[in-house]
């Protein structure tokens, strides 16, 4: 089990662990800083999602992820000094500003409150089956009910849900309103994997619903390219809802392709897009020789709409 799902832990202890969490990020050094900076503002429509849905947890790990990343790991990238990163002051002036405040309201106001409220419906259980085992003349309800023998092992009866805690964790944090930046994306050659800086940040195996109809509706959109033996790629964008994720749009943007390879142009439009309808990239869907091929970019499993 791990420790921040102990509910007999003290709420301190549970809250380290998924400070402890949050702040296991890597950064490779191949990737370019900026493109980073793309993935901070999925980072946080996630944890906006979270957020909104009351799992505060997943929330919590996020905006830690979140602050590690752009306050400890990135500055430490070989290139962070001399890349151009327009949108790096405004990033983390918002850090600053509005992401260190919902995390302090996150744990202060909610998970704190939520694991003390827990902790004390554990031990009222705890009483209660204790006293059913107690009988006149027998030893007090905190002591074994046999010398040298505990009592049964004691099952948690307690709501999953608790009270609304007395702090509001819910408002959202929206990206600063300047661009954030043309993060590359990958070049959509078939024999190649989507690089994505987001996996190993959002921990956990996610279901990935993609409607049925994909597939054959990108083949009927690609068919005029695929007739003269080009490559046709699209970005697969969604949302997250209830810990897993469901392809909405297919972006298709500008791009020149061949045979064997597809590159995209522009990515500036595509970012204003995902922004626009504050979608998440999922992955990306190519055509070679009439047959279709998708990519996911995040650690899920597929699963039809």
């Amino acid at each position: 089990m791990a420790e921040h799902t102990d509910v007999s832990l003290p709420p301190e202890d549970r809250v380290r662990a998924l400070t402890k969490k949050g702040s296991s990020v890597d950064v490779n050094e191949d990737i370019p800083p900026r493109r980073y900076f793309r993935s901070g503002v999925e980072m946080i429509r996630m944890a906006n999602t979270y957020t909104e849905e009351g799992n505060a947890e997943h929330a919590f790990v996020l905006y830690n992820k979140y602050i590690t990343l752009f306050i400890e790991k990135l500055p430490k990238h070989r290139d962070y000094k001399t890349a151009n990163i327009p949108e790096k002051k405004d990033t983390l002036k918002y850090l600053f500003v509005f992401i260190f405040d919902q995390w302090e309201l996150l744990h202060r106001n909610d998970l704190m409150w939520r694991y003390k409220w827990l902790r004390q419906e554990l031990e009222k259980e705890r009483q209660r089956i204790l006293q059913e085992f107690h009988a006149p003349g027998s030893p007090p309800p905190d002591a074994p009910l046999l010398p040298g023998i505990q009592g049964p092992p004691l099952p948690l009866a307690v709501s999953p849900t608790p009270p609304q805690s007395p702090g509001d964790s819910t408002s959202q944090i929206r990206p600063p309103g300047v661009s954030t930046g043309p993060a590359a994306l990958p070049t959509f050659d078939r024999t190649l994997k989507p690089v994505n800086t987001m996996d190993g940040m959002v921990d956990g195996i996610r279901q990935l619903a993609v409607p049925s109809e994909l597939c054959s509706s990108f083949l009927r959109l690609a068919d005029s390219n695929t007739s003269r033996a080009v490559e046709t790629c699209g970005i697969l964008c969604g949302k997250l809802l209830r810990n897993a994720f469901t392809v909405t749009h297919v972006i298709v943007p500008k791009q020149n392709g061949g045979p064997d390879y597809c590159d995209t142009e522009n990515e500036e439009e595509l970012f204003l897009i995902q922004d626009q309808y504050d979608l998440i990239t999922l992955g990306w869907i190519h055509v070679s020789y009439t047959r279709v091929h998708i990519h996911t970019s995040r650690r899920a499993d597929l699963g039809p709409v």
